[in-house]
C-alpha cells in the first residue's frame, strides 16, 4: 500500500513509501509499482523458497535451526556412515549401520516420532543396527545399563543388570558387586542375604575380637 511520496532521485526516478501487507516499511521506485511488478517488500519470494524447499520442517529453515529429531538422525548416520567421526569406531566400524529405510528423515520420523525431552537414540540390542524394531527413545541411566560391557546376573530366569537386582531386592549396587564377584557368593546367597547397617556392624566386630 503506498502512504506518501518520498523523493525524487537525482537521475529523475520517483520514489514511494510503502507498507507491507506484513507491516514492513519500505521505499519503492514508482516505475514497477506502476507496472505491478512489485507486490511486497521480499516476504512473498522468501515464502515461495521455503516453500520450494519445504520437506518435513525439521531441518534447517531461514527462521529456525534443526529440530532436536532431525539433529539425532543427521547423528545417527555420521556414527555409522562417517568415517572421520569421533565414534565411528564404536558404530559403523564395527558393522553398526543404519537401515535402508531410515536414510530418509520421513520414514524415521514415522518410525520414532518426536524426540520426547531429556530422552536419546537408544539400540535395545548393541549388536544389531539402527532400525525401528531394536530402536527405542531412553533415559540416560536406561542407557548406561544398555551397554555392551553392562554386567548382567542370571536371577528368577531372567537377565537382569545390577541396577535392576538393587531395586528388586533394595540392596545398594555395591553391595551386590562386592558379595558376589569379590567374596565370591552364590547370587542366591548374595540377594537373600539382609544387610547390616552401621550399629550391627560394629557389634559384629566387636564379637569378633573377643573371640
Amino acid at each position: 500500500m503506498v502512504e506518501s511520496f518520498y523523493k525524487k532521485s537525482q537521475t529523475g526516478h520517483k520514489y514511494w513509501n510503502c507498507v507491507c501487507k506484513c507491516g514492513v516499511k519500505k521505499q519503492i521506485r514508482e516505475y514497477p509499482l506502476l507496472r505491478s511488478q512489485t507486490k511486497s517488500c521480499g516476504c512473498i519470494s522468501r515464502a515461495l523458497c521455503y516453500a520450494r524447499n519445504f520437506r518435513h520442517g525439521h531441518a534447517r529453515t531461514y527462521n529456525h535451526g534443526p529440530s532436536a529429531t532431525y539433529q539425532c538422525w543427521l547423528s545417527m548416520r555420521s556414527r555409522c556412515l562417517n568415517p572421520t567421526h569421533k565414534a565411528y569406531s564404536y558404530y559403523g566400524g564395527r558393522g553398526i549401520n543404519v537401515c535402508d529405510r531410515w536414510m530418509k528423515f520421513e520414514n524415521f520420523f514415522d518410525d520414532m516420532g518426536e524426540k520426547p525431552n531429556g530422552l536419546s537414540l537408544d539400540r535395545i540390542n548393541n549388536d544389531l543396527g539402527y532400525f525401528k524394531e531394536n530402536c527405542r527413545w531412553a533415559t540416560a541411566n536406561e542407557q548406561g545399563e544398555n551397554r555392551r560391557n553392562t554386567r548382567r546376573i542370571f536371577h528368577n530366569g531372567a537377565l537382569m543388570t545390577l541396577r535392576e537386582l538393587s531395586d528388586l531386592t533394595g540392596i545398594c549396587r555395591e553391595t551386590i558387586v562386592s558379595r558376589i564377584y569379590q567374596r565370591k557368593m552364590s547370587v542366591v546367597e548374595a540377594l537373600s542375604r539382609p544387610v547390616m547397617d552401621m550399629r550391627q556392624k560394629q557389634r559384629a566386630c566387636k564379637v569378633k575380637r573377643r573371640n
